[in-house]
């Protein structure tokens, strides 16, 4: 992993440890690693989530891919609502241990200049 990269990475997990509550961070990487995704794979999904809304012109309907072929793993990410300052985000993803595509929806609010998850 590039220098750049894996400081990216390690710049939005502690974003999301710190913005969102410890409790709600760990349920969702739960989630992910109960369906057969690994920490790279769920570094991969959230950099392009985080690069569908962080430019602040999010709009329903913006969809992006990503895959790692190291995993096998892919998937998409669509914005599917955008409400106020709150986006609602459809991960479509397939884990290589897994036959079927798997979702997952999340909700982020922008807070203080900060995408924080939220219930």
């Amino acid at each position: 992993m590039r220098k750049s990269h894996l400081l990216f990475v390690c710049t939005i997990a502690a974003l999301l440890w710190t913005t969102a509550a410890p409790a709600q961070y760990a349920s969702f990487s739960r989630q992910l690693v109960n369906r057969g995704l690994v920490q790279a794979d769920i570094d991969m999904m959230a950099d392009a989530a985080s690069e569908l809304f962080s430019s602040n012109t999010a709009a329903a309907g913006d969809t992006t891919k990503w895959s790692n072929e190291k995993t096998g793993a892919f998937g998409t990410v669509e914005i599917t609502e955008v409400a106020g300052n709150c986006i609602r985000v459809l991960h479509l993803f397939r884990a290589k241990s897994r036959t079927q595509a798997q979702t997952l929806q999340i909700k982020r609010c922008l807070i203080d200049g900060n995408w924080v998850l939220s219930p």
